[in-house]
């Protein structure tokens, strides 16, 4: 599809992280112009690449070999289906000798945490009205090769840290100059829709009516993200993704999505 495509989170993470298969599925369909957005930027390196460092800080401690290292990530999830595999994988990577080697599996590691965040800043074209001025979407990562560990440690800390909102503009996007669009969002109930998954939208319609005077901190900018991303979305772009609430939102504010 020729035009000009602007990916939500849902569709970067495949695009940047899948198999070979998957990735030329995504290069077929999106032809032409691919922009993100700091916002967006900010999704795939909080949710995504510090799991990734997480894994690496785990891998890291002396008691752990690569299986290991597995076994105990799985415990950090919940959900059932997530842990059986990853224990599963453990067992057959134990058995069968692979990543017996730590140090390698640790650079491994290293250089393909290295490898995606310079693609998510570099093969991307940059939207130019995010107002939200998210600095978590433009961090980069400061690699010193012969400090790897404390290269990683302060990437994850402005991550993880609830207070890095007060140096953006989040509240000002959605409470003075998107007020009366999300308000929109919030009270919309009738669609042409031909679906009713919508757990997901339902989610942003309570979490945009619980916004009080109180600041709005990354934690809670973190429920409503689809709803910051839809109204970033220029009205001759494509939104892309695969979240069913964009169907919801994009119907609301008369946006093309795919």
């Amino acid at each position: 599809m020729v035009g000009k495509h602007f990916l939500d989170t849902s569709v970067l993470h495949p695009h940047l992280t899948a198999s070979p298969k998957v990735k030329q599925y995504y290069k077929n369909k999106l032809t032409g112009n691919i922009y993100i957005c700091d916002y967006v930027k900010m999704e795939f390196l909080r949710g995504y690449i510090k799991s990734c460092i997480d894994f690496y800080f785990i891998l890291a401690m002396p008691q752990y070999e690569f299986a290991d290292a597995l076994n105990v990530w799985s415990h950090k999830f919940q959900i059932r289906e997530h842990k059986n595999i990853e224990i599963m994988m453990s067992n057959l990577i134990r058995a069968n000798a692979f990543h017996n080697d730590k140090q390698k599996c640790k650079r491994v590691i290293t250089d393909y945490i290295r490898r995606l965040v310079g693609k998510l800043h570099e093969n991307y074209r940059r939207i130019g009205n995010d107002n939200t001025y998210c600095p978590k979407g433009t961090l980069r990562l400061n690699y010193d090769p012969d400090n790897i560990e404390d290269s990683f440690k302060q990437f994850r800390e402005i991550l993880a840290n609830n207070e890095v909102y007060k140096k953006c503009k989040i509240n000002i996007f959605v409470k003075e100059r998107n007020k009366s669009i999300f308000r929109q969002i919030a009270q919309s109930s009738k669609f042409n829709i031909g679906h009713n998954n919508r757990d997901g939208f339902d989610e942003i319609q309570k979490n945009i009516n619980s916004i009080t005077s109180k600041e709005i901190t990354c934690a809670f900018c973190s429920k409503i993200g689809d709803a910051v991303i839809c109204i970033l979305s220029d009205k001759d772009w494509i939104l892309e993704h695969t979240d069913h609430s964009f169907d919801f939102l994009c119907e609301i504010l008369k946006k093309k999505h795919y």
